[in-house]
């Protein structure tokens, strides 16, 4: 009996290998690439619109998106995950923010294999957008 030892390193998805007249179909499921164009909009004092576009590498029909919201404490230089949502749409409402607080949103592809690399962006919510008046 004879034994082969194949190193492939490939870059697809599918790939054919024909070997002694017998014909190898190999699948390959990876996790797809990290999103593009990351980007924030409308931020004020209690919400924030985050919008993305697809990965370059998809890798699965079946593709969604882990959004995480962490809220940067300064004092501690440490991150607190205020929640984790997923969708399957490529831009989301981010609700329930502190007034004039930073902020990290990650958003990272998930597919049926594995979660894919995140993407981040840091932003500070506005001031509250109420006057207060001033007694004396």
């Amino acid at each position: 009996m004879q034994y082969c030892k194949f190193h492939l390193f490939v870059r697809c998805t599918y790939l054919k290998f024909v070997y002694n007249y017998l014909t190898f179909d190999f699948v390959f499921l990876i996790v797809s690439s990290a999103v593009t164009n990351l980007t924030l909009s409308d931020i004020m004092a209690n919400k924030a619109n985050v919008s993305w576009s697809e990965p370059c590498y998809i890798n699965d029909i079946n593709l969604i998106y882990s959004i995480t919201i962490q809220q940067n404490i300064s004092d501690t230089d440490t991150n607190h995950t205020i929640k984790t949502v997923s969708t399957t749409n490529v831009s989301t409402e981010l609700s329930d923010l502190l007034p004039f607080r930073n902020y990290t949103v990650s958003v990272a592809p998930v597919n049926s294999i594995a979660t894919g690399p995140s993407q981040n962006k840091y932003f500070r919510t506005q001031i509250s957008g109420t006057k207060h008046k001033m007694l004396f």
